[in-house]
């Protein structure tokens, strides 16, 4: 059987893209070619996202890594459990929305001593972690005064520092403390302490915390003139100052006169003029007023 050239042509040009269309490789653009070696490593991807989420979240979330108890040593005036309290309410704070401030591996030190030193100041103040256990040992400043404004109430060391806020139940301790030392219902001491002198403060803005609220001389002339005060027999109520005219005080003594001193003056020198106005005038002291010291060598009196 013969070929025609024309119909030869035609199946060796057929041939011959068939055997080029074979040799080359096409993709539809629309349904590309899954890789299965991309198909590997998105599933090794997923698996170590998926372990490294897991095991996070059991260091994060275990309570064998979180803090579970809270021991504090050195209490003195303060209360514990408010003390607790505002520990506890840091450790519960919540840290990358699964965790809280408890984590021990979340925990930093630092952060909590910020936390606790806004609301109390102390001398000293050390926190420590061992295991599940954290430990806050606290030395109290020595407190000198217990500082009142409207219905506020704050303690103040004795270099005139605003130490803390005070509930009307603590203030009521300070001012009159037990008279003598006794045991408490659990056996645990109970200490005697001295009633801390009360200090009104009359007009003024609100005293904040760690705020110097006197120079630490005129804080301990304060502290000095109650003291020779009480004795010389006159039992200070309180000492009321407004700090808008200045820092002279008034000593407002129990059912007598009053007494204005100076504490940025020479306090003994005061309280030898008023030694001697009580020598020299006992006929009055009954119908005084007050009498006045703030002057030097002048003492006034009405």
């Amino acid at each position: 059987m013969f070929f025609s050239k024309k119909t030869w042509r035609k199946t060796y040009f057929q041939k011959i893209q068939t055997r080029r269309y074979a040799s080359r490789q096409f993709s539809n653009p629309y349904f590309p070619k899954k890789s299965s070696q991309k198909r590997w490593i998105y599933t090794m991807i997923g698996l170590i996202l998926g372990f490294s989420f897991g095991l996070g979240s059991f260091f994060l979330t275990s309570p064998f890594f979180k803090i579970t108890s809270v021991s504090i040593t050195g209490i003195q005036t303060i209360d514990l459990s408010e003390l607790k309290y505002l520990v506890q309410t840091y450790l519960s704070k919540p840290q990358w929305i699964i965790a809280s401030q408890s984590n021990r591996f979340l925990f930093k030190k630092e952060h909590l001593e910020k936390y606790i030193t806004s609301v109390f100041i102390f001398d000293d103040l050390l926190i420590t972690r061992e295991g599940n256990t954290l430990y806050i040992s606290i030395k109290e400043k020595t407190l000198g005064f217990v500082l009142e404004n409207q219905n506020n109430f704050f303690v103040m060391d004795k270099t005139g520092r605003v130490v803390r806020s005070i509930q009307a139940e603590e203030y009521q301790k300070l001012i009159r403390p037990l008279e003598q030392e006794g045991p408490t219902k659990n056996d645990s001491p109970l200490i005697a302490r001295k009633a801390l002198p009360r200090l009104v403060q009359v007009g003024g803005k609100m005293p904040k915390i760690d705020q110097n609220f006197l120079p630490e001389e005129e804080t301990k002339n304060i502290l000095k003139m109650d003291e020779m005060l009480q004795n010389l027999g006159f039992p200070v109520l309180f000492m009321e100052i407004n700090l808008d005219v200045g820092t002279w005080l008034t000593a407002i003594l129990k059912d007598q006169f009053d007494i204005l001193f100076d504490p940025s003056g020479d306090i003994n020198q005061q309280v030898l003029h008023l030694k001697t106005v009580l020598r020299e005038r006992t006929s009055i002291l009954n119908t005084l007023e007050y009498i006045d010291l703030r002057f030097d060598d002048h003492v006034y009196y009405k």
